[in-house]
């Protein structure tokens, strides 16, 4: 396994708090995720996680946890577990997942934050601006 660049993308502001990488065959959350079966590789996976933050443009990714987050992956019939970040006051819509991995089923953990995306979408309409005027 050669090392993987992963990008996901958010539809609205973020802050994350955990990830999770499932075993495969898991069902973490039946209810919320009724078709999502996990389907990483049986193994150990190291990740290292960076998310563009949002409030500064200046510094347009930031390392999520001081390490590498490590994930055991198993066929034991066990319930996976989480790995809290570190830097969890990253305010994102785009994170950078590295890794040496064939197949890791993700599940990323936080909260939205309404207010903060609805004000950079209209910063972000009010930087489209094409000189014309809409009448």
């Amino acid at each position: 396994n050669g090392e993987v660049i992963t990008e996901i993308k958010f539809n609205k502001i973020v802050f994350v708090q955990s990830l999770r990488i499932c075993h495969p065959k898991e069902t973490p959350h039946p209810t919320l995720l009724r078709d999502f079966v996990g389907e990483s590789d049986a193994k150990s996976i190291e990740l290292f996680v960076c998310a563009r933050d949002c409030r500064q443009s200046h510094r347009p990714f930031v390392s999520l946890s001081d390490a590498a987050l490590r994930f055991n992956v198993k066929c034991d019939g066990k319930k996976s577990k989480r790995r809290a970040v570190t830097n969890g006051k990253v305010a994102t819509n785009h994170i950078l997942v590295r890794g040496q991995f064939e197949r890791a089923s993700l599940i990323v953990y936080g909260y939205i934050d309404e207010e903060m995306t609805h004000t950079l979408a209209i910063k972000d309409d009010d930087d489209d601006d094409d000189g014309d005027d809409d009448m």
